[in-house]
């Protein structure tokens, strides 16, 4: 073991000891001690835990130690393909392929470059979000951004299970008191059939706006406040269901059925349930993002429809 790694331990020990009344901090004390002081330390570490490749995000989960620190990684990827995939794996395993499927004004990604974050959390939670530019130098803070879907690694996968049919906000998707801007699209993996699909959204709070999903969410419909009598706003604590009956018997029929209130939003793939607002019907009224699929537009709603 070197010198300048015998004196780190060293060190970060004695901060320990003097802190141990402040442990709860302790952690992230040494964390910016170790980057701050001992930056080759940091940067060997990190690239234990996690490498890139390509298109392949590698990332070591066997070493206990390396699961007790936060780390960051900034890559820039050359995207070769015109809907290029980024893979996930640990320790060679593959656990998640993300799809970039394009948008409508920037068709062909072959060329271009994705500036990204890659976040791996004590908590084994993996957060990975970006940008898309033409240029491998910079990027404009206003261009395209992607936020991946947050997942956790196999030592915590009892976690992932648990988020099965949850809304946007419990995946880690949209951050409550925090707004997502309008340039961001998510990219969802399905619980049933691991697809990825591409998610564009409004915040339908700001917007003064009601949804509703078609049977199988292929349509969104929007309601201003106060076009039709009782319509609920978004956070409304109090829900009536007849009420909510009242207002859906209003509105318009969908190419596969009806809209709903507690409709849930599938993936495009299989169909199956993304979020299940059926079975939890508690989290409705706070998933004030509506959502729809990458290129397509919800339906405004008219009296005469």
């Amino acid at each position: 073991m070197s010198a300048m790694i015998i004196k780190a331990i060293i060190d970060m020990s004695n901060d320990r000891k003097k802190n141990r009344q402040n442990s709860k901090y302790m952690d992230d004390f040494i964390q910016q001690k170790m980057r701050k002081d001992y930056p080759e330390i940091h940067n060997k570490l990190l690239n234990e835990r996690v490498k890139v490749n390509e298109n392949k995000i590698l990332i070591n989960n066997k070493k206990q130690n390396l699961r007790n620190i936060d780390f960051e990684l900034l890559p820039v990827f050359e995207l070769k393909e015109e809907k290029p995939t980024i893979e996930i794996y640990e320790d060679n395993k593959l656990l998640r392929r993300f799809l970039i499927d394009t948008k409508k004004e920037n068709p062909d990604l072959t060329g271009q470059f994705f500036h990204s974050s890659i976040r791996i959390n004590r908590n084994s939670s993996v957060q990975i979000d970006g940008i898309i530019s033409d240029n491998s130098k910079e990027y404009d803070e206003n261009g395209e951004r992607i936020r991946f879907q947050p997942f956790f690694l196999s030592d915590k996968d009892e976690m992932n299970k648990s988020l099965i049919g949850k809304g946007m906000f419990q995946r880690g998707l949209h951050y409550s008191g925090l707004i997502s801007s309008g340039n961001i699209r998510l990219i969802c993996i399905c619980d049933f059939c691991s697809s990825s699909f591409s998610v564009q959204f409004y915040h339908a709070g700001f917007s003064e706006i009601q949804y509703f999903y078609s049977d199988n969410s292929k349509e969104t419909l929007i309601v201003n406040y106060g076009e039709i009598e009782n319509l609920p706003f978004q956070n409304q604590k109090v829900i009536d269901e007849n009420k909510i009956l009242e207002v859906e018997n209003k509105l318009s029929k969908t190419k596969d059925g009806s809209f709903k209130y507690y409709n849930n939003f599938c993936c495009p793939k299989c169909n199956e349930p993304y979020i299940n607002f059926e079975e939890n019907k508690y989290i409705r009224p706070n998933e004030y993002y509506v959502n729809f699929y990458l290129n397509e537009k919800p339906i405004k709603y008219n009296k005469k429809m």
